[in-house]
């Protein structure tokens, strides 16, 4: 399980996988609908006007209207058909392509007398009435329990039905009660019925509309026509006849327009007909925008589920390739730009018309595979940091085991010689170094002093002076002239050292009986010898470093030491420990001159004065390079 967790491409699988089962869910079961609403609004404001004018012309039955050219009781409205006579004949004599009315007959009189209004129908053209689906309950006293039904309203049995076409005025109400779509029709009891919409676009264009199949609603195109409708009310429709001219060849839709009846609807554009920024309309007018729509043929429609599910696998996708980066700080500046580009395109699309994207799905899609990808790499990292940790615990387990080997190959204790007092000092700068000193006693009376230094710090280094050391105690007891056994230690190094590898490496055969040291110098740095008179000498001569050149001659120096006088062997971490801030480094001139001026303390006492100095120097305790320090002093 943590190897699948770790895997990157298996990751990025499981992610994908998500976010795609959660676009098919979403798709399916239309979540987020209320966001999608949200954008198409963005995009329909944004929208554009298609044309200066209509082929509809509205005429407002208003407050004014009403209260001029209704009798009392004005209402119900349907009941004035002598009126609704007059306007029916002048607007045919106009010349009017279609009459439609948003004005419900369905309730009228039997006393009532229809004649003037069937006998201008009859002389009229083409005559549209609403009829409307309605749900209502009815409480059984009995039982307490409620009936819900449907009834289908139609004009009154007073009016010829051979008179008239019928047109559903009912509209489909979003969740958030407001009116985005209408009607092709509607079906009731197995009778398919038009939308008034859908008839008044088919007298318009003299073709049906799509008929009982396409039971999905369409969306109205609220900027077309870019200034609204013409209106005229319908007091100026029955009185004057200025307004002849705006109707000819052109429907006619009447219906009330006042906000204190039933029959207003919310929209998702601000200001239309008016100035005002209401986003209330009446009925009359949204049913005039979706016949329009339908005229001009400007429909706008969702994108399908196929085409939405392979756009929703896209985006999924790039989701999950993005989080599943190492970077997560510029995976998520990446998610949250595709979040802003897909919400841009989507308000984008409507606004030009070409089709709805589901918006809302993309952007929770894409945000439901970040938020997987980012928790599966955090588990991962986790998971890795884990698998790292129990390694580094190895490791360093590993490494404190080295350590205590290659402590164990320094001299525990220095040999006890008579007249001579020694002390080796050492600090790796890691937990094993590449630094090595030793003393041997080579018996007679004499002992033999080294020191060296691998180039390279750690486990190479520390491997390559262990294999050194195993060779220095074998040729030591074998070699009289430290020359001899470098120039046989440097053939051991070239065949053993990689490319790069070298030593420096200083070993001295100090003779207690003639108190003189002879040394060989692999280009290490030179011993120094401090005299009781203070001077200093330094032990230069020497040759290359083991393991450079594979055939050389070393040639040796020689000097005898006095009572008092101390010998200083030391590698370059001492001389190179520098300053962080400014790289000055400790130096030779610090070292010679810490040599004589503390030449009386004792060996090891030296060393760690030294050491403590230097680390002083530097203002840090933590050194750049092993210090390995041999002193020995003539009693």
């Amino acid at each position: 399980m943590r190897k699948l967790i770790i895997n990157r491409v298996i990751r990025t699988a499981a992610v994908m996988a998500v976010g795609i089962l959660f676009v098919i869910l979403a798709l399916q079961y239309d979540w987020f609908a209320s966001l999608d609403r949200a954008v198409y609004d963005l995009g329909l404001n944004a929208r554009s006007g298609n044309g200066p004018g209509s082929d509809i012309v509205v005429i407002a039955i208003d407050k004014y209207s009403r209260d001029h050219s209704f009798p009392p009781p004005e209402f119900p409205i349907s009941a004035h058909v002598s009126e609704h006579g007059q306007a029916v004949r002048r607007l045919t004599d106009a010349g009017a392509k279609l009459i439609a009315f948003d004005i419900l007959f369905d309730q009228l009189s039997p006393d009532l007398d229809v004649d003037p209004f069937v006998s201008a129908m009859d002389s009229a053209g083409a005559i549209m009435l609403a009829a409307v689906i309605e749900r209502r309950s009815l409480s059984v006293k009995q039982t307490g329990a409620t009936i819900r039904e449907e009834r289908l309203a139609l004009p009154s049995e007073g009016i010829p039905s051979s008179l008239y076409g019928v047109g559903i005025v009912n509209m489909p109400l979003d969740h958030d009660q407001t009116v985005r779509r209408a009607y092709y029709g509607r079906e009731f009891q197995g009778r398919w019925l038009q939308s008034m919409p859908a008839a008044i676009a088919a007298a318009s264009l003299g073709t049906d509309m799509p008929g009982r199949r396409s039971g999905e609603p369409f969306y109205i195109d609220y900027s077309s026509p870019e200034k609204g409708f013409e209106v005229i009310t319908y007091a100026d429709l029955l009185k004057g006849d200025s307004w002849r001219d705006l109707v000819r060849d052109r429907i006619a839709l009447i219906g009330v327009i006042e906000n204190s009846v039933s029959d207003i609807y919310r929209v998702p554009v601000a200001g239309l007909q008016d100035e005002s920024s209401s986003k209330m309309l009446p009925g009359v007018f949204i049913l005039a925008y979706a016949a329009q729509t339908l005229i001009t043929r400007n429909l706008i429609t969702t994108m399908g589920f196929g085409p939405s599910l392979l756009l929703g696998s896209l985006m999924v996708l790039i989701g999950s390739v993005v989080v599943s980066g190492r970077r997560l700080a510029l995976g998520v500046g990446l998610i949250l730009a595709i979040l802003v580009g897909i919400f841009v395109c989507g308000v984008g699309v409507i606004a030009m018309g070409l089709t709805i994207l589901p918006t809302a799905k993309l952007l929770t899609a894409v945000l439901v595979s970040a938020a997987v990808g980012i928790l599966l790499s955090y588990w991962a990292t986790r998971l890795k940091s884990a698998e790292q940790e129990e390694e580094l615990m190895e490791i360093s387990s590993d490494l404190k085991t080295a350590h205590q080997i290659q402590q164990n190959l320094q001299p525990e204790e220095m040999p006890s010689v008579p007249g001579v007092e020694i002390a080796g000092f050492q600090i790796p700068c890691k937990a094993i170094g590449g630094d090595y000193y030793d003393v041997l006693d080579l018996g007679d009376e004499k002992i033999a002093l080294l020191i060296g230094d691998v180039s390279g710090k750690g486990i190479s280094g520390a491997l390559l002076m262990s294999n050194l050391q195993s060779s220095v105690r074998r040729l030591a007891s074998e070699n009289d002239s430290p020359a001899e056994l470098v120039i046989k230690l440097n053939t051991i190094a070239a065949d053993v050292f990689t490319e790069g590898r070298f030593v420096t490496f200083c070993y001295g055969i100090l003779d207690l009986k003639s108190k003189k040291f002879s040394c060989c110098n692999a280009g290490h740095l030179p011993p120094l010898v401090r005299r009781t008179d203070g001077s200093i000498v330094e032990l230069s001569r020497g040759g290359p470093p083991l393991g450079v050149i594979p055939s050389f001659t070393w040639e040796g120096s020689e000097i005898k030491l006095e009572s008092g006088d101390t010998l200083f062997l030391y590698t370059d971490g001492l001389w190179e420990a520098a300053i962080e801030k400014t790289g000055e480094q400790f130096g030779k001139e610090r070292i010679v001159e810490f040599l004589k001026v503390n030449h009386g303390m004792t060996p090891e006492a030296f060393n760690q004065e030294i050491v403590r100095v230097t680390q002083s120097f530097t203002g840090s305790e933590h050194l750049e390079d092993d210090i390995t320090l041999l002193t020995i002093k003539i009693l």
